[in-house]
């Protein structure tokens, strides 16, 4: 498979499919909330931390997975994630009130915050350098399709089975893929890997300033902003920037902040960080017009986003394909603007729409995404050496991760006020048209921008270029050899 030997390929194919069980389970509790507000007796406000905690600490999980990956070998790392996401789903499943099924989603959300960056890591160094544009394609197609088919899944067991056995099944599945981790994934460190040590004061300022900025992000997402959420921010933004300080002066950091001296590499992860928040915001606006504004069940909501998921699936690959052919600035572009388009037109819908025209504008948008999101990240990781893989991967994903919370508290927060502001001159259903509207082109505007900054910035180089030019930050090359 992809010019690899059997066995590596089983171990890819084990570890894409235990990642993709992991990521499915971020969209996997929606269609169950409302079940469980009854069941449980709570608000809307209380259930919804079943979502909101597991994303805090998958956040928080995945600047120490750069030190797990240097530290264990890949089978131990896999083995370990999948057996901790089975235990917080055998809890849930358990669940006999809600504090022990929060408790389960937490766990849940270790496990999960371990497997993405390791993933992404594992995958760049497994596959050869010219084939690294279908490494991340291949990622790139878990990482659109399972969220996207999480709740239709979801919505189906809920209804036939009940939100129990749910997470009994999860469970399951989970145990399986850590036996076949346990035979089928490499047992030995990367040849570049060192000794390292946990530093304990990194893990407590990662954790907490993570922990308050998305915390009070999500705040402001949901309810606005207030000054306590705000202080919280203010006092997370500081513990962050303690932490990157102190990363800058240990002998072993935990997170190598050092990447983001290489240009292409932070523009790459900005690109990533506009697409993850872009799919953020698109996922609360679109069921707020689907269903609200056009009426339809919830069910229609995740039926549309399927053909996109689908093309998404299938496009990632290729992307990655022709990456490796040709190099990153066509496809980059015609990703983004695909991006740009889709979203524009979403900020054109009217009043009187209708899913299908909801489907065909998603279509073109997961199109794009699918050309551009991966693949900008194939290229910004080509800039890099191998040894700094663990780290380039978690503060990628930790940057997409915030750029999801902070796009959609500011979305949805001038969304929200173009409501309020046109609500005494139009119906409610106008209003709120307008609203999801100016949310949609206030994310098109951001697009635009970075389409303008892609056509100046990413030259359309052979991925066997990459490194020829010295661009894999000499400074942290040369510590490494030192030691």
């Amino acid at each position: 498979m992809f010019g690899l030997d059997k066995r590596t390929s089983i171990m890819v194919t084990v570890i894409v499919f235990g990642s993709f069980v992991t990521i499915l389970n971020q969209t996997f509790v929606s269609p169950a909330l409302p079940t469980m507000m009854r069941d449980f007796s709570c608000d809307a406000a209380t259930v919804q931390w079943l979502t909101t905690g597991f994303l805090l600490v998958n956040a928080v999980m995945i600047p120490v997975t750069a030190y797990i990956m240097e530290k264990f070998p890949p089978r131990n790392i896999f083995v370990f994630a999948m057996l901790v996401f089975a235990a917080g789903s055998a809890v849930c499943g358990w669940g006999p009130s809600f504090v022990v099924l929060l408790g389960g989603r937490l766990i849940q959300a270790i496990g999960a915050g371990i497997m993405m960056p390791m993933t992404m890591a594992t995958m760049l160094v497994t596959f050869p350098f010219e084939k690294r544009g279908t490494a991340m394609g291949i990622v790139g197609t878990v990482f659109a399709c399972a969220p996207a088919i999480g709740p239709c899944l979801a919505g189906f067991l809920v209804t036939y089975t009940g939100w129990h056995v749910m997470f009994w099944g999860m469970s399951v599945v989970c145990v399986i893929f850590g036996v076949l981790g346990y035979f089928f994934v490499e047992n030995k460190k990367p040849e570049h890997a060192k000794e390292v040590h946990l530093d304990v004061i990194s893990v407590i300022l990662s954790t907490f300033g993570l922990g308050l900025l998305l915390y009070g992000l999500s705040i402001i997402g949901s309810t606005g902003l207030t000054i306590f959420d705000g202080c919280l921010m203010i006092v997370g933004l500081v513990l962050i920037a303690f932490f990157c300080h102190r990363q800058l002066h240990l002998d072993h950091p935990m997170l190598e902040i050092r990447v983001l001296k290489s240009r292409e590499f932070t523009f790459a992860s900005f690109i990533g960080m506009v697409a993850q928040a872009g799919v953020t915001i698109s996922g609360i606006l679109m069921p707020i017009y689907i269903q609200t504004i056009l009426g339809y069940p919830a069910l229609v909501s995740g039926l549309v986003i399927l053909p996109g998921a689908v093309l998404s699936a299938a496009v990632n690959v290729w992307a990655g394909r022709f990456y490796d052919r040709h190099g990153p600035r066509l496809v980059i572009l015609s990703g983004l603007g695909l991006f740009f388009v889709a979203n524009l037109c979403f900020s054109l819908m009217p009043i009187d729409g209708s899913a299908w025209m909801v489907a065909i504008f998603f279509l073109f948008r997961q199109f794009g995404i699918a050309l551009h999101n991966m693949t900008a990240t194939t290229w910004g990781m080509a800039k890099l050496d191998d040894s700094l893989a663990p780290h380039a991967t978690s503060v990628q994903n930790t940057l997409r991760t915030v750029a999801a919370s902070l796009g959609t508290a500011v979305v949805v927060s001038i969304s929200s006020i173009v409501q309020s502001a046109t609500i005494s001159t139009h119906t409610e259903t106008e209003a709120t048209l307008m609203g999801v509207n100016v949310g949609f082109l206030t994310l098109s505007i951001v697009i635009f921008i970075v389409f303008v900054c892609s056509f100046f910035l990413i030259k359309n180089e052979k991925p066997g270029q990459a490194t020829a030019e010295g661009e894999i930050i000499d400074e942290l090359s040369a510590r490494e050899n030192r030691e």
